[in-house]
């Protein structure tokens, strides 16, 4: 993808990872002293609204800043972020994706010796979101009259970190060789011989809590039930989209947003409902860092991802989903469950795989 100013730019960070590394340690030593192109950390705490003045100095600060770096686990945001280069078309964004646990992996050795890297960090693991807002890593957000327009005061109380977007593990179904279900109960009472993809527990929490979910909902056999399927099991929902193109599966039981799109654009039979109960996933955050090289820039595009256009974009380009902000094509806010992290620590997440999953996938 081109590197001019003109167009968003997306950089794979597993291939800079192994390289920044290298810079973190030489780094290190500098950490005390704020590192290279170390930039006055900004101030931490509550939100604040800030006048449109104010506000307008803010953009202009961004413009001359000219530059933006977002870390994020959500694929194919390129579109979406694409459309706040065109607001802002001095802002050149650079966009790293790479899964959750290498990103905060990354996040957390740039943060811990001040290097320069992330302005913005955008995941679902809200524990890390918590813990960081604690130790000041954190920039307050400021919200503008728009934002505060949008309900984001009430929606943030002290907060440093917006909730914007989540999306529910939905039905992916081979629309040549399979039927329309709706929901996995439906589907597992009725798959007789389909071949059926699922999403492996072990892969995320998130997707051990949406079986737990089912479980308690549909019986306590439901995991054998489950596992008495023709069931292919990964950990990559890619994997399993490709599949379901290629007619190796009939149906994907967790499916996640922006993968059967543009197969089913490219002509493959596929298509996907989301299930009538039962709905969960993970819920996704954004901040601005308090060590960003572009303070202002940050600021910007934390209130930009917040506003009806992003909202609605976000809908249109990671649908089935779910936003905070009321847009057409949403799911209602709150009806897409997550998990509360305190309530699922590794110790609990492992007794769970080893009692419900192992014994029923290996």
């Amino acid at each position: 993808m081109s590197t001019s100013r003109k167009s968003l730019r997306r950089q794979s960070l597993r291939y800079r990872f192994a390289v920044a590394v290298v810079a973190l340690v030489g780094l290190a030593a500098l950490g005390a002293c704020g590192g290279p192109d170390a930039a006055p950390a900004a101030e931490s705490g509550p939100p604040t609204q800030v006048s449109q003045t104010e506000w307008g100095k803010l953009v202009e600060a961004a413009a001359k800043e000219g530059e933006l770096v977002v870390y994020t686990s959500l694929g194919g945001t390129e579109p979406t972020f694409e459309q706040f280069e065109k607001a802002y078309p001095q802002i050149n964004v650079t966009v790293e994706q790479t899964p959750t646990a290498d990103l905060i992996s990354r996040l957390d050795q740039e943060i811990e010796v001040n290097a320069p890297g992330a302005d913005v960090a955008f995941h679902a693991q809200t524990s890390w979101y918590r813990d960081r807002a604690e130790n000041g890593s954190l920039a307050a957000v400021k919200l503008s009259a728009e934002a505060v327009q949008a309900g984001w005061t009430e929606r943030l109380g002290d907060r440093e970190y917006k909730t914007v977007y989540a999306f529910p593990y939905f039905i992916g179904y081979n629309s040549s060789t399979a039927k329309k279900v709706s929901s996995v109960k439906e589907l597992v009472d009725q798959a007789g011989a389909a071949k059926v993809g699922i999403l492996d527990a072990a892969a995320a929490t998130a997707v051990s809590f949406q079986y737990d979910l089912w479980l308690k909902a549909y019986g306590a056999d439901f995991m054998e039930r489950l596992s008495k399927l023709d069931v292919k099991m990964d950990s990559s929902a890619t994997t399993l989209a490709q599949s379901l193109a290629a007619g190796e599966l009939d149906y994907v039981a967790n499916m996640v947003p922006g993968l059967l799109e543009p197969l089913k654009a490219d002509g493959a039979s596929v298509d996907w409902v989301v299930p009538s109960e039962n709905l969960s996933g993970p819920h996704y955050n954004v901040a601005a860092l308090s060590s960003a090289r572009h303070p202002n820039a940050a600021q910007l595009f934390v209130d930009w991802l917040g506003n009806r256009q992003a909202q609605e974009l976000m809908i249109k380009k990671h649908s089935p989903g779910s936003v905070p902000v009321q847009v057409k094509g949403s799911i209602p806010w709150g009806d897409v469950a997550t998990y509360k992290e305190e309530d699922w620590p590794k110790s609990r997440w492992d007794k769970w795989l080893a009692d419900e999953w192992t014994g029923n996938f290996g």
